[in-house]
């Protein structure tokens, strides 16, 4: 019988606290983002990091879809989201290269060499209020030369304002070595390192990231791009229900207690109980009709927040004739035409 070989991916204690990994989470559906990478690794992890259905066909995203039963549209944001973080590659034959897969691959025989290696670490466990008053001193790789200087291990000097960072910029330094740790390029003359607040509210050691000029960039264009996103949606639709109110408001006949009745319209409409605009507005007209609401100048015309929170377009019409003062009501296309 052939000796078989057997694959698993290593995830370390801190998987989930990488940054990317981080940045994803906080995105809207980043945990299905997530689910949907880590098996997309596992789909990988016999063919070296390659994703392909076959040698002459590459994988779509529906396909994708199908086989880590992820909805489709999840699956085109998160591949976006994927290559723009460097997470994974879109080769020129349409191979998907998970980037990450070699050093997270474990396998019998390699751990039976991981066993006889041993690797001298440095721990970080330290809090800003231990480190030294003196200088110089060492951290991890670095040398800390002064209050704002740290000597990187490939001896390039690199200034700090520990002012901006909460007193932890030389610690994430120190943990970078120098390194950016989203690509992994060493800072040079021609290459400057820089520490990015993940979160703008917080300079916990967690919530710093030293990153490249580049990365940097990348980093900012994926959450604002998200977020100018979601922004955006979020307005579009405040315009438009603002447009529908005003024609909900230019038909409804007793005009009172404007901001009140909008403030309702709004909270109905995202809630989706809203009938649709041309049907609400032909509703209306069939009780402006009514002797009810047309006797005594329409004095038991309900307040137009009342109609609204009570979702009074789901009573029933009552059995009555049309006044014969009310007025010929225009056509429900002719009046949104016109309100245009």
């Amino acid at each position: 019988m052939a000796n078989r070989k057997y694959y698993w991916l290593k995830l370390k204690k801190d998987f989930f606290k990488r940054h990317d990994i981080r940045i994803i989470e906080e995105m809207p559906n980043g945990k299905d983002y997530i689910l949907f990478y880590m098996k997309l690794l596992l789909e990988s992890i016999d063919h070296d990091g390659e994703l392909r259905f076959s040698s002459s066909i590459p994988y779509s995203d529906t396909m994708l879809s199908t086989i880590t039963n992820t909805n489709v549209d999840v699956v085109r944001s998160a591949v976006k989201i994927f290559s723009e973080l460097g997470m994974m590659d879109m080769l020129d034959d349409g191979t998907i290269f998970m980037n990450q897969v070699n050093t997270m691959l474990g396998s019998e025989t390699e751990w039976k060499d991981k066993k006889r290696e041993y690797r001298k670490r440095i721990s970080l466990d330290i809090k800003k209020e231990e480190l030294p008053n003196k200088y110089p001193y060492k951290l991890k790789d670095c040398t800390v030369t002064s209050k704002e200087l740290i000597l990187l291990p490939n001896g390039e000097s690199h200034s700090i304002d520990e002012k901006r960072y909460g007193g932890n910029g030389k610690i994430v330094m120190a943990r970078s070595g120098g390194k950016c740790e989203v690509c992994g390029i060493e800072k040079t003359k021609s290459s400057k390192l820089v520490i990015h607040h993940l979160n703008e509210y917080s300079n916990g050691i967690e919530d710093l990231i030293v990153c490249c000029t580049k990365c940097h960039g990348d980093l900012h264009k994926t959450l604002e791009g998200h977020v100018r996103q979601e922004i955006e949606i979020e307005i579009d639709k405040e315009i438009e229900i603002d447009k529908d109110f005003d024609q909900f408001w230019a038909v409804y006949p007793k005009k009172a207690g404007k901001q009140k009745a909008k403030q309702s319209y709004l909270r109905l409409k995202k809630k989706g109980k809203l009938p649709s605009l041309i049907a609400h507005i032909e509703i209306l007209e069939k009780w402006k009709g009514l002797e009810g609401w047309t006797k005594e100048n329409g004095k038991f015309i309900p307040n137009p927040t009342t109609w609204l929170n009570g979702e009074r377009w789901e009573d029933e019409l009552p059995t009555a004739q049309v006044s014969v003062n009310q007025s010929p009501l225009p056509k429900t296309a002719e009046f949104l035409k016109d309100s245009d």
